[in-house]
């Protein structure tokens, strides 16, 4: 029984020193970064994605310069002004970014699986196009020589 409580007391000590580990972490990275909440950058993601550079725990809105300070050659660059999230809205975050590339993979590898197949398709129309043509010059052959035998 006392084994138990020790075992305990062990596993509970080890989680709340890496939730302390973590949330240092956490402060660290987004010191003096202004906050965002998750579900408002979500709506704002929605209506422009390539406005967004995602993260590990900080996202990036990219603002476009209107006034022409910043030029190179005539081109506007933009500003990038930096967000974070509140310790629980981060993994929120991280937990969204993670399925996002992995719905982006699927997607690069359904479209390539799809070009594959249309080739592979292609490919079998040109075979039975060449197979017919094959035959029809058989055809040919064997009316030939079926006129040559009864000239």
């Amino acid at each position: 029984m006392i084994s138990l409580i020790v075992f305990l007391v062990i596993v509970f000590t080890v989680i709340v020193a890496l939730l302390i580990s973590s949330y240092t972490e956490y402060l660290e990275i987004t010191e003096g970064t202004p906050k965002i909440k998750f579900s408002t950058f979500c709506i704002f993601y929605d209506i422009n994605p390539s406005r967004w550079v995602l993260g590990y725990s900080i996202v990036k809105c990219k603002i476009p310069r209107k006034d022409g300070c910043f030029t190179v050659y005539g081109k506007l660059f933009n500003t990038e002004e930096s967000f974070a999230f509140n310790y629980i809205d981060t993994y929120r975050y991280r937990l969204w970014h993670k399925n996002l590339q992995t719905h982006q993979t699927n997607q690069s590898n359904y479209q390539s699986t799809a070009r594959m197949l249309a080739a592979v398709k292609q490919d079998i129309a040109d075979l039975e196009a060449q197979a017919q043509s094959e035959q029809n010059q058989a055809i040919e052959i064997l009316r030939s020589v079926i006129t040559n035998v009864k000239s």
